[in-house]
């Protein structure tokens, strides 16, 4: 590389760079808003005694991972639902599984989101490193991320919220991800063969 090639590239990484700083930056902003408004001791008094306990940890997951598919941040999400979850889950049930649980649905809610999103820095390296055109690569994953987030919240978030020992859960889990890939996943050669008819056709 020349001097004027290496400056150019440091440019270019560093526009990247300038945009997830600034998202992060508003995001933290966002949530220090939230903070002073109290917005958690709002939400904790009207959620409370309306929404069923075993229903939070799975709308954290949903509300998670669309916050975060849209910014494209998973710690911006974070960091704008933590404040929010941590009062609201406790003034539901100070138990401290439900609590983790609860937390956890804000950290897994917002790396799903972060990388179904087509703006996310890990999606854009992802095809880039793949040499794979971006918007395929979103498109190709998405089937991929939203079945393994559908099973998280039947198989997971839903039956052990109610109750189900976390050990039953992720037998469910294994068994569902098993019947899925063997009743509707496809094998790799009847893919290739059925391109194969398509174009001697």
């Amino acid at each position: 590389m020349t001097l004027s090639e290496a400056i150019d590239t440091w440019l270019e990484g560093v526009k990247s760079l300038v945009i997830t700083g600034a998202i992060l930056l508003l995001a933290w902003s966002l949530s220090g808003t939230i903070k002073e408004l109290g917005t958690a001791k709002y939400l904790a008094g009207v959620l409370s005694g309306t929404l069923p306990k075993f229903l939070l940890p799975s709308l954290i997951f949903v509300l998670g991972s669309v916050i975060s598919f849209a910014t494209g941040t998973s710690y911006g999400t974070m960091g704008i639902l933590m404040p929010l979850v941590i009062p609201l889950a406790h003034s539901m049930s100070p138990d401290a599984s439900f609590m983790t649980m609860s937390i956890g649905a804000v950290l897994t809610g917002a790396i799903f989101g972060d990388h179904c999103s087509p703006i996310s820095d890990t999606t854009i390296l992802s095809s880039m490193g793949s040499m794979c055109d971006h918007l395929h690569h979103v498109k190709t994953q998405l089937y991929y991320a939203v079945t393994i987030g559908v099973v998280t919240v039947v198989c997971g978030y839903l039956p052990v919220a109610i109750g189900i020992p976390v050990v039953v859960s992720l037998i469910l889990g294994v068994f569902a991800c098993f019947m899925l890939v063997r009743f509707v996943g496809k094998p790799v050669e009847d893919i290739e063969l059925e391109g194969e008819v398509t174009v001697s056709e």
